[in-house]
């Protein structure tokens, strides 16, 4: 995996897409992945690396989690994906 996220692909937790660089804003992408299939599995990823719950159920309800007050730091999934300050995992 890249360390420079310019060069890597994000899941897109908004629109459920892979992007390639930083599209998005921060509070919108999981990563980054080194390959355009990791991060179309970010959702399995997300599920497996926290139990099942969290942020993909919230994904998939259609929650907003734009007002989610988690710390930026509290992050643990994929490797210590950037979820944008919401809390998955442990």
């Amino acid at each position: 995996m890249t360390a420079d996220g310019e060069y890597s692909y994000w899941y897109n937790l908004t629109s459920g897409e892979v992007e390639y660089g930083l599209v998005s804003p921060a509070v919108d992408r999981a990563g980054p992945f080194a390959t355009r299939e990791e991060a179309a599995r970010a959702p399995e990823t997300l599920a497996v690396n926290s139990g099942g719950g969290g942020v993909v159920d919230a994904m998939e309800s259609g929650e907003d989690l734009s007002r989610d007050s988690t710390p930026p730091h509290a992050y643990t999934a994929c490797g210590g994906a950037n979820l944008g300050g919401r809390s998955v995992g442990k």
